[in-house]
């Protein structure tokens, strides 16, 4: 329809906007959420990289990070097994560090950079990677599990969540406050 004005990358854009279709005919404003999950470490992928970490010690090693890319070479024609894609997934997951694995989910997927010229995809890429890895870095409290809440709350939050809700509600002339969001 175009009221987001550039594009989103967020499927759950198009739930948010029709979620605010059908309040806006019951209500003028609503609280969201937003925020929540950052402050209080809601995503399940704080967890799993805390239970990760003990087999993590083996798959970052030589020899795991060798079995690893066997594994993920063999099983790469059928990748588009739902069940294959999930143990892929897994796989890279485990033979990542925390902060590799989320901040490479936070990059453009390799193909989809194939629109951008060699020469110059290399240079963003590494700008993007260093950008991030410096917002990771800044966390004010040091280790994994903070500072992947603090890179969320620099990143997704005014990248993604905050403008997708904003975007919906105003579209509809619906207020909408997050209270984990404000400072008082």
């Amino acid at each position: 329809r175009g009221q987001f004005s550039e594009p989103i990358g967020d499927s759950s854009a198009l739930g948010v906007w029709m979620g605010a279709r059908e309040a806006k005919k019951m209500v003028k404003g609503v609280l969201t959420g937003d925020g929540g999950d950052e402050f209080f470490e809601g995503y399940n992928t704080v967890a799993l990289h805390a239970g990760l970490k003990e087999i993590r010690n083996f798959s970052l090693n030589p020899l795991g990070k060798f079995t690893a890319r066997a594994i993920l070479a063999g099983s790469s024609p059928m990748a588009n097994v739902p069940s294959i894609r999930r143990f892929r997934t897994y796989l890279q997951l485990i033979t990542k560090s925390h902060k590799d694995y989320h901040l490479e989910k936070s990059l453009i997927p390799a193909e989809f950079t194939g629109f951008i010229r060699t020469t110059a995809r290399e240079e963003i890429m590494n700008e993007l990677d260093s950008s991030m890895n410096d917002i990771w870095t800044s966390s004010p409290i040091k280790g994994d599990r903070y500072q992947q809440t603090y890179f969320d709350i620099k990143t997704d939050l005014p990248g993604d969540y905050i403008p997708k809700v904003d975007t919906s509600t105003m579209f509809h002339s619906l207020e909408a406050r997050a209270p984990f969001l404000d400072h008082e």
